[in-house]
């Protein structure tokens, strides 16, 4: 689903998104939470020429995933020793993609608090860019009802895509 400036459904996606993430944030407040989902921002910096992203997850899913995928036990997300296996995943679950080309963001970093965790990407931008469509599975493969909310922003254009487990593949939207 996309929502731009001018839709006809963008009251009602508004809506939607705004309980998506009221409810979010209420969950964030518990250490056990039935509602899984992801905020992602993907901001245009025309200083650097390159979208600036940040995405919000539950820090217990995303140490389960990292556990999962890594076969460690014990993952402190903070920990350097865990970097490599964060990136993996990260590349894995998120990116650009156009038939057999992929492009990945670069993994700057991570902030991980008791109930949020956010990860910081960077990624050049080009015209070329926007002919791609976006991947993001992040958490899909531990939650069937796992929402990844992505909020592209550039100049005065915004949008917002919603992937779930029948929408992981998403155009571009700008």
């Amino acid at each position: 689903m996309i929502l731009c400036k001018h839709s006809s459904k963008m009251k009602i996606g508004l809506r939607y998104i705004y309980v998506l993430m009221t409810l979010g944030l209420i969950s964030f407040g518990f250490a056990k939470h039935d509602f899984h989902t992801s905020l992602t921002e993907m901001k245009f910096n025309p200083s650097s020429n390159s979208f600036e992203i940040t995405m919000r997850v539950f820090t217990d899913d995303f140490q389960r995933a990292i556990e999962e995928s890594s076969g460690k036990t014990s993952v402190i997300l903070s920990d350097e020793e865990f970097e490599p296996f964060i990136k993996k995943y990260i590349r894995k679950h998120f990116a650009f993609v156009k038939g057999k080309d992929v492009k990945f963001a670069h993994y700057l970093g991570i902030e991980a608090e008791p109930d949020a965790s956010w990860i910081y990407l960077e990624l050049p931008y080009s015209k070329e860019l926007e002919s791609y469509s976006i991947l993001n599975t992040v958490l899909m493969e531990l939650f069937d009802d796992q929402n990844n909310l992505l909020n592209v922003l550039k100049n005065d254009a915004r949008h917002t895509l919603i992937f779930a487990k029948d929408s992981k593949l998403q155009s571009f939207p700008l």
